[in-house]
């Protein structure tokens, strides 16, 4: 797999974020990645997984991270998620007051990056939800997010066509602009037979994203195309996304942080001249904790490698690039045998890639000298098992 990079464009360098309808992820994410095996993108934001809670936390999309998600409770199917590249940090945005099922389904994340301060919404209307509802919470949202002062950038299905005049249209669309954000997709996003519609989109603020290119995403996987937002980010920023991560050792400097402290007689806080100043007093103590930090766990930079499917074949991929291309036939004919192909050939990929990854996964454990062990690392790998139980970081924007 290819690690998602800065792509030079003179003085700027690309972030890519794909947004889909996905309509049932449990069985897409093998293909879903193929697709964009030699560029992929950085953000992906999925409307419609269909998948409850407990089934999504164990989906695997190799090389990312599930970063945000909400999962329907009473009712069957929709639901929207946002995966994002191994290489990035991120914060889980707390959105769930704001959601209503099949009214609106939205969740969101931001990227934590010191330069950068980019906010990524994905969100789903059902046809049949309550769209009074829907422009309610989605007001409150963007005004709790609005005032953080961030880039906001809103993915999703609004199930409201774009490309007609209506009533609906203008009210989306009145709403977003009152937070500086235009939709920019302008293709259809949902072709049939009979009729062509731009149902998903994409809110942002072209004031911050002055250049960006959007185009469809042909994959094949639903009767949705996908969207391909490229936002050209100046590269004095030095976002390399991709490619580095930063963090700090904790484990061998702790010793030497416990020293440090130890020696400290902390003469500035408890002689200070502003004894009655408690902001002084409190500034001092902070100044010199932090600088034993900084000096006891300096910050590094270390390599985020992408692991490498090992059952994915030259012919696999060629099945995969022609699969799309049957689609893109099927979407403009009516032609009842090409279509009847074009589902066999989606049944008999679909089979072809299970096999490849059991005959792989078979390979693994007759090869391993442990083989209790090597196949319990590969049900942990399979179910996105992981030694360290830690949760990602929730960002509570309403402080409770």
């Amino acid at each position: 797999m290819v690690t998602p990079g800065p792509v030079s464009l003179g003085n700027e360098v690309n972030l890519k974020i794909f947004a889909q309808n996905i309509r049932g992820l449990g069985n897409k994410t093998d293909e879903l990645v193929i697709n964009w095996v030699q560029d992929p993108p950085h953000i992906l934001c999925l409307s419609e997984h269909h998948l409850s809670t407990e089934v999504i936390q164990g989906i695997i999309v190799d090389n990312y991270n599930l970063g945000a998600y909400y999962c329907r409770k009473l009712t069957k199917y929709g639901g929207v998620c946002i995966f994002l590249h191994k290489s990035y940090q991120f914060i889980n945005v707390d959105l769930n007051s704001h959601c209503r099922e099949q009214d609106i389904e939205i969740y969101a994340l931001r990227l934590v990056h010191s330069l950068l301060n980019f906010c990524v919404l994905s969100l789903y209307r059902s046809p049949t939800g309550n769209f009074d509802t829907f422009m309610e919470k989605l007001e409150g949202t963007l005004n709790l997010l609005f005032l953080n002062l961030v880039n906001l950038i809103t993915c999703g299905d609004f199930n409201v066509n774009f490309m007609t005049d209506n009533t609906k249209k203008y009210q989306i669309i009145s709403l977003l602009k009152m937070y500086n954000l235009d939709y920019i997709v302008n293709f259809p996003t949902r072709i049939n037979d009979y009729t062509e519609t731009t149902i998903d989109n994409i809110f942002l603020d072209r004031s911050k994203n002055e250049n960006f290119i959007i185009e469809p995403y042909y994959n094949g996987l639903c009767d949705h195309n996908a969207q391909m937002l490229t936002l050209c980010i100046p590269s004095h920023t030095s976002f390399k996304p991709g490619l580095a991560r930063t963090g700090r050792k904790y484990d061998d400097s702790l010793s030497d942080f416990k020293m440090k402290l130890s020696y400290e007689n902390w003469e500035n806080v408890f002689n200070s001249t502003s004894d009655n100043d408690v902001n002084v007093i409190f500034n001092n103590f902070l100044n010199t904790y932090l600088r034993i930090f900084y000096g006891s766990f300096p910050l590094y930079k270390f390599l985020v490698r992408n692991k490498c499917k090992g059952w994915l074949t030259k012919g696999i991929l060629i099945s995969c690039r022609h699969k799309k291309d049957l689609y893109l036939l099927c979407r403009m004919s009516n032609n009842i045998v090409l279509k009847n192909f074009y589902k066999k050939y989606c049944k008999i990929l679909t089979s072809t890639i299970q096999l490849a990854k059991k005959l792989h996964y078979n390979e693994l454990i007759s090869k391993s000298e442990n083989k209790t062990k090597t196949a319990w690392s590969i049900i942990k790998s399979l179910t996105n098992k992981r030694a360290d139980s830690s949760e990602e970081p929730m960002l509570n924007i309403e402080g409770n």
